[in-house]
This record gives C-alpha cells, sequence and structure tokens, in this order.
C-alpha cells in the first residue's frame, strides 16, 4: 500500500506536460505557416532551422 502511495505522490511532483505541448504545436503550426507562404526560400529554411536548433540548444542546457 506504501509503494502504491509513494508512487501516486511521485506522478503528481511531475511536471504538466500541457503547456509544453501547446508550445510545440504553436511552433510547428508557424514554421509550417512560414514555409508554405510564396516568400519562403533556401535562406528561410536555413533561418527556421539555425532558430530550432538554438532552441534546442538552449533546452539541453536546463538545469535537470
Amino acid at each position: 500500500a506504501f509503494a502504491r502511495l509513494a508512487a501516486l505522490g511521485e506522478e503528481g511532483a511531475r511536471a504538466n506536460p500541457a503547456p509544453v505541448r501547446r508550445a510545440m504545436m504553436n511552433l510547428r503550426t508557424a514554421a509550417i505557416q512560414r514555409m508554405s507562404a510564396d516568400s519562403a526560400d533556401k535562406e528561410t529554411a536555413f533561418a527556421i532551422a539555425d532558430i530550432l536548433d538554438e532552441a534546442a540548444r538552449k533546452i539541453e542546457r536546463l538545469a535537470p
């Protein structure tokens, strides 16, 4: 019984992933819309990739 309560406590301590999911969907939508625009070119694609790579690096550097 104690192990079950401990597991429930650990589950409750975990962060809610909903804000991250929302932000990822927002990012996906923005990138797709920008790349779908008539003005999207190779430079735009590289600029978007640079932004996404930088965001990934920042996330990786977050303290555990």
